[in-house]
């Protein structure tokens, strides 16, 4: 699941909430669906120690190829059991 501030929705044109982002059109087809696995690969591969992950990859923004960096931080329960991610992302500019 992904969910968006409002501004962000509104200006990539996206839903605040997107419950399955591997299958939302409009997500990839602003950044590809290898991204959003190479992504998702990295959270996976996160710990409770260790739960921070920085990844580059394209966008296409304003019908332009962007580069962004992408931070997300994993968390995780008093178990130690991976519950899902927080993050932002930052426009590089073109690419």
């Amino acid at each position: 699941m992904v969910s968006l501030y409002p501004n962000n929705s509104n200006m990539l044109e996206l839903n605040e909430l997107i419950a399955y982002p591997m299958d939302d059109e409009r997500l990839t087809s602003i950044i590809s669906m290898d991204e959003l696995k190479e992504l998702g690969l990295l959270l996976k591969h996160t710990s409770p120690d260790s739960p921070v992950v920085s990844y580059n990859c394209k966008a296409r923004l304003n019908n332009e190829i962007h580069s962004i960096n992408i931070i997300c931080r994993s968390v995780w329960n008093s178990r130690s059991e991976f519950c899902g991610a927080i993050g932002k992302a930052a426009d590089l500019g073109i690419a």
